[in-house]
């Protein structure tokens, strides 16, 4: 897998050094709402010095397209961020906190490279520019793909917690772990991508309510603590990371989740989700009773 470079450069050809990213007039830049952003970028689409190779997969916050960049010559993940994702409101906040997530260099969290801005057919759109997984499955996809057993899900999972805990030692909370956001590469290595951007966007609660499809609002709605419903984003903390991350290890066990909330409506969810005691790991599989089921339990 390529890592990055220290000597990369934005679109606009401004330096991405050790010292996190550099962004000169990011107020301006964030203060540019997009007015729209609904089609889908066809290969060969440029965003900056990028080119568009494939759409990846498509969320609440955006499209994720593989891309290949020109300067250094490497390929990329790009995320376009939906309009109304950055609000002007959260400009200074953003240039702040985007310059921390460009010093997470830590092996198992994808870099951002750079972020710029594009006119398309619909409007100026944002995107990031960040680290390509090749070959990624989600951490759940790979251990059953690969049949791992308990012992083997468990190492994986606590090397995905170790590039967690790098960046809460950088002051830098994920909320919104769950099993798409923590890929394996080819050679079984745990990435963490999207890496403090939903609190960098503004994107919290948001990333949940975008999307009109129930199934993919409670693909993320299930990994959400309790008080994330509440929708103080500074009131957050690094628990939310660590409960969602019990939520993950949850699935990794057991390949269900601890609350039934299929096909229920968010308000529903979120009640399930804040007063429900879930099921313990041991009424689903007697044979993780234990020090396993007390540890996913707290």
């Amino acid at each position: 897998m390529e890592r990055p470079d220290s000597d990369a450069s934005t679109p606009d050809g401004q330096s991405i050094g050790d010292s996190g990213l550099s962004f000169a007039g990011l107020t301006e830049f964030m203060g540019r709402r997009a007015s729209s952003g609904g089609d889908t970028l066809g290969p060969g689409s440029r965003l900056g010095d990028v080119t568009i190779v494939r759409l990846i997969d498509e969320g609440g916050m955006g499209r994720v397209y593989e891309g290949l960049q020109g300067m250094p010559c490497r390929a990329v993940a790009v995320k376009v961020i939906r309009p109304g994702v950055l609000p002007p409101a959260a400009a200074k906040r953003f240039q702040h906190e985007a310059q921390i997530l460009g010093r997470l260099t830590h092996p198992g969290i994808c870099r951002i490279y750079s972020v710029g801005m594009e006119r398309l057919s619909g409007g100026e759109v944002p995107y990031f520019v960040m680290e390509y997984v090749e070959d990624a499955l989600t951490i759940t996809g790979y251990a059953t793909q690969r049949s791992l057993s308990i012992r083997d899900r468990v190492t994986l999972f606590c090397e995905a917690c170790q590039a967690v805990a790098h960046g809460h030692q950088k002051g830098v909370i994920h909320r919104d772990l769950k099993p798409g956001n923590i890929l394996v590469d080819s050679e079984g290595r745990p990435k963490i991508i999207d890496f403090g951007v939903a609190r960098s966007t503004d994107g919290d609660v948001a990333l949940t309510t975008m999307h009109t499809d129930i199934g993919q609002l409670i693909g993320t709605l299930s990994y959400m603590a309790p008080e994330q419903f509440d929708g103080v984003a500074d009131d957050l903390d690094v628990r939310a990371d660590v409960y969602a991350l019990g939520v993950v290890l949850y699935e990794l066990l057991t390949g269900s989740l601890p609350y039934d909330i299929a096909k229920r409506p968010v308000y529903e969810v979120a009640r399930v989700v804040k007063e429900v005691e879930p099921r313990s790991l041991s009424i689903v599989n007697r044979s993780l009773r234990g020090d396993l089921d007390t540890i996913v339990a707290k």
